[in-house]
């Protein structure tokens, strides 16, 4: 895989193993981490994906459906401190079946001083408002670790609950096309802006390690922070980039307010297939 590092004036965007980038990252630069990170899924479970993605292998024998699932929790925490400033949040994605898994990370790294080592100010709940189907209770939620390094600050906007109830992408209706997403786990740049709002000001640097198909690029970009972003799969490093680059041009160079900007990015989050039409034979 060759390498690919894009830097414009407001982001970063690179194309390589996170584990690699952060040996290059200086100390204490990262105001805040926003990230949805790979890990393991419920076998199984069938979480209305559909088409390319929801039919695999991968996702019926719980690794995701991703060709590069093997990043571990406890290779990145300890980079991640690293290069996050003093105080700084920082927010993970999971669910249920690796919850456990993350906050044992976690609890490796606290410290006796409160000033120092990481740690969890709670475990946030993002209601998509979209259940997925098991045999069981139906899920509709997925977790956010909100973590922060060494002393204690207050997020921004005090009084935001610790449910977030933000509808996930679904797939527009059609009967002529198949619509299939950019990236089979794509999460909602509002979601993100809610993050990034409430643990950052205005220039400061946002990081995602496992940016996916850029959302917390654009959630960033849209709220006038910088970014870097790093994806190490080509095809959803290709996605990605393109969402970047084009919504930051909209604004500069095509003129667009951030919410048209936002809007045009919204419709740029699926492909579609042409469906096959059946003949019927007399």
């Amino acid at each position: 895989m060759t390498d690919e590092r894009i830097e414009a004036k407001d982001y970063t965007i690179i194309n390589a193993d996170c584990m690699d980038v952060f040996k290059t990252m200086p100390e204490n630069f990262i105001d805040v981490v926003v990230c949805d990170p790979p890990y393991k899924t419920t076998a199984y479970g069938a979480s209305g994906l559909g088409g390319m993605f929801g039919n695999t292998k991968e996702f019926a024998t719980g690794r995701g459906g991703f060709d590069y699932n093997s990043l571990d929790i406890n290779d990145y925490l300890t980079q991640l401190y690293r290069v996050m400033k003093p105080s700084a949040h920082g927010y993970l994605m999971t669910n249920q079946k690796n919850l456990y898994n993350f906050l044992d990370a976690f609890n490796k790294l606290e410290h006796r001083d409160a000033d120092k080592g990481f740690s969890v100010f709670k475990v946030l709940v993002w209601d998509k408002q979209s259940k997925i189907v098991n045999r069981y209770y139906m899920d509709q939620h997925e977790y956010i670790i909100f973590f922060r390094k060494g002393r204690a600050k207050k997020i921004n906007e005090v009084g935001t609950p610790s449910i977030l109830s933000v509808p996930k992408i679904r797939n527009p209706s059609s009967t002529d096309f198949k619509w299939i997403k950019i990236h089979p786990t794509i999460k909602p740049v509002e979601l993100m802006r809610t993050l990034i709002r409430n643990s950052t000001q205005k220039g400061d640097t946002v990081l995602d390690f496992t940016m996916g198909s850029g959302s917390t690029g654009i959630a960033a970009l849209s709220l006038d922070r910088n970014f870097i972003g790093i994806q190490i799969d080509p095809k959803y490093y290709l996605e990605a980039k393109r969402r970047i680059i084009t919504f930051d041009e909209n604004i500069r160079k095509q003129g667009m307010s951030t919410e048209q900007a936002l809007l045009e990015d919204s419709n740029r989050l699926f492909f579609r297939i042409q469906k096959k039409k059946r003949i019927w034979h007399k």
